[in-house]
């Protein structure tokens, strides 16, 4: 196992397999005109009091117009204050007072108990004709805190052809929003990549920027932002330091009351002084089995405008593969 995926894989060196709790259904949300709510309570983000109900899945209910909650389970709770603790909503709680609630973790993991982990494992290998092997390993871990937001990715894809790697890739990012009012944010990145048959030995940015949430809760998040940046690229003839413009977008829909949800994620890095494009985008679907099991189809496109050396300006794979969360 060579060192790329050694480091795709230390992103598990934090994750616990997680165990399935008893389903429940008797948490009450009650509204201050009286009317009552039963189900099996989301959360609560965005000004917005997630449950899910037997008879008409998902509901959204504005928080200001809930009186009380109560939970038979325990949560994490943010107050606006950014006081934090895990405990059942009673109705002694102030509603009101509530930033961010969520499922409590049962393990006491202290410093990784809060990150909210997923990853997604596709492969395939044939023999005959061609000897091919090919695999895909994603993880993503994310923290929410009441001002700060911190995500880490990790992407791991390989394939060998008859004995010759046709792609050897390996894309780690790192970011942190320190959020504001109204949904927006300023931001800091720092992203690596290494791609063999490219011959990118080591592209690193790293920039600041801002962005805004144009909207963000239980059904699903919509985002845009953009940075100044740095770029250092390495590669097997020479190597450039430059300026660049990073621009994302993120969006993600859930359907059919959590079972399926769509995502479709951008990236757009603009190097001034190679005066090129590189897009990176991802488009898919979810299917979530369980809480903790889910099922993706994915389409992955890398594209240069003016790539360096002669190889193709667009990379797409194609990945239909399992998924844990932690």
């Amino acid at each position: 196992m060579n060192k790329r995926i050694l480091l795709a894989l230390t992103f598990l060196s934090t994750c616990l397999v997680s165990v399935s709790l008893p389903c429940h259904a008797a948490d009450q949300v009650v509204l201050k005109n009286g009317d009552r709510v039963s189900g099996e309570l989301i959360g609560i983000s965005n000004n917005r009091v997630s449950i899910k109900t037997q008879y008409a899945g998902i509901l959204l209910i504005k928080q200001n117009a809930v009186a009380t909650i109560t939970t038979e389970t325990e949560f994490t709770q943010i107050n606006r204050d950014g006081s934090q603790k895990e405990t059942m909503l009673s109705e002694d709680e102030a509603v009101q007072d509530l930033m961010i609630v969520r499922k409590a973790n049962p393990f006491d993991l202290a410093n990784v108990r809060d990150w909210e982990k997923r990853l997604d494992v596709a492969a395939h290998s044939s023999t005959g004709n061609a000897d091919v092997r090919s695999y895909t390993i994603r993880g993503t871990s994310k923290l929410s805190k009441p001002k700060t937001e911190q995500t880490v990715t990790v992407l791991f894809e390989q394939e060998i052809t008859d004995g010759h790697k046709n792609k050897d890739k390996l894309d780690a990012k790192y970011g942190v929003r320190f959020l504001r009012n109204n949904g927006w944010f300023a931001t800091t990145n720092l992203d690596f990549l290494e791609d063999t048959p490219k011959e990118i030995r080591n592209r690193t940015v790293f920039g600041f920027g801002g962005g805004r949430k144009l909207w963000d809760h239980s059904q699903g998040t919509f985002t845009m932002e953009a940075a100044a940046s740095g770029v250092y690229e390495s590669r097997t003839a020479d190597s450039i330091t430059s300026p660049a413009l990073r621009v994302g977008a993120e969006y993600k829909k859930v359907l059919f009351g959590g079972l399926v949800e769509a995502f479709h994620n951008d990236r757009l890095l603009w190097i001034v002084d190679d005066t090129k494009g590189v897009l990176d985008s991802s488009n898919g679907v979810r299917l979530n089995l369980s809480n903790q099991l889910n099922l993706s189809f994915r389409t992955d496109v890398s594209y240069e405008t003016q790539p360096h050396i002669e190889t193709s300006t667009t990379d797409v794979t194609y990945a239909v593969g399992m998924g844990l969360n932690f």
